[in-house]
């Protein structure tokens, strides 16, 4: 028993002395940064509207997590930043040889959090790269269809990561 007391002692020692936590228990921002901005991402890529879906989706990750006021820029501790700097839109099989059967997207983005007291970067990653697939149908709709939803899934998916990585330091 006495034996199983050390190891339990030892591990949490351990766990603690390399850093070791909880997701969702540590914030990686400033004391003094309580309250941030989303204000519109940039497109860069001849993708219409793909900004908006990255705003939206990243606010509503946001709001769902509700450990940080999200403000108008004025009234910010800090920035969030986005730019949308690649759309890709790339067969990735084919069927009876030249119909093309599925889809891949990828888009790429740089964010960067910005304390708005001294414009110094909080937080940064300049090279963001998600994809989803997607099948193709002969109907033009349906095919329009299943790519948004493939680029809806991206935002998501972007939006779930940026959260953590901003807000929770992985």
């Amino acid at each position: 028993m006495r034996f199983t007391n050390h190891i339990l002692t030892l591990s949490i020692l351990a766990l603690s002395a390399c850093g070791y936590h909880l997701a969702g228990t540590v914030s990686s921002l400033p004391p003094d940064v309580k309250k941030i901005a989303i204000p519109q991402f940039s497109n860069k890529t001849l993708r219409p509207d793909i900004e908006n879906q990255f705003t939206n989706s990243l606010l509503d990750e946001f709001a769902k997590g509700k450990k940080v006021e999200v403000v108008g820029e004025r009234d910010a501790d800090a920035v969030v930043k986005g730019v949308i700097t690649s759309f890709e839109n790339t067969p990735i099989s084919y069927k009876g040889g030249d119909v093309i059967q599925e889809y891949r997207v990828t888009v790429r983005l740089e964010v960067s959090l910005i304390k708005k007291a001294d414009e110094s970067v909080i937080w940064k990653d300049k090279n963001i790269s998600y994809f989803s697939e997607y099948k193709n149908d002969p109907d033009v709709a349906i095919a329009e269809a299943n790519r948004d939803a493939a680029i809806r899934k991206i935002a998501v998916d972007v939006s779930r990561q940026l959260y953590s990585n901003i807000l929770e330091g992985f």
